[in-house]
């Protein structure tokens, strides 16, 4: 499972969920602590409605209106499901740039454009996840 996974150096990355919650039963495997868990949010980056929220929320995403396969078509689609292979290619991204599991983290949440309250928050973790500057960012060992 993901533990395996982490313990081999992979990012693990996990939907926050979409029951408009914040009850730690939902979120499951989005709230293990070495998972990042991702929230959704709408085209105005603001929460997405159905996003599910909580202290385990590391960061968000764009997750509504997202353009995807359907059978036979493609389509829009919305959900964390939906926000999360964004934070997912930026890991990897990252990873390509010769990063550690720790250091892409870090970067991935570090890097974040803040939304909603000041810091991180319940909503949007450490906030909307930035590619350009979580590739530009210089720094000692991260």
């Amino acid at each position: 499972g993901f533990k395996n996974a982490w313990n081999k150096g992979a990012v693990v990355v996990a939907a926050a969920g979409n029951e408009s919650t914040s009850s730690v039963s939902y979120n499951y495997p989005a709230a293990y602590g070495n998972v990042i868990a991702v929230s959704a949010t709408n085209a105005y980056d603001c929460r997405a409605y159905y996003s599910n929220c909580g202290s385990w929320v590391d960061v968000a995403a764009r997750g509504t209106s997202i353009m995807s396969n359907l059978p036979g078509w493609y389509g829009a689609k919305s959900g964390t499901s939906m926000a999360t292979p964004h934070v997912a290619g930026l890991a990897g991204l990252l990873f390509g740039h010769g990063r550690s599991r720790d250091q892409v983290r870090y970067r991935i949440e570090r890097t974040a454009t803040d939304l909603g309250a000041p810091g991180r928050d319940v909503y949007y973790g450490y906030g909307r996840i930035n590619a350009a500057s979580s590739i530009n960012v210089r720094g000692k060992g991260r």
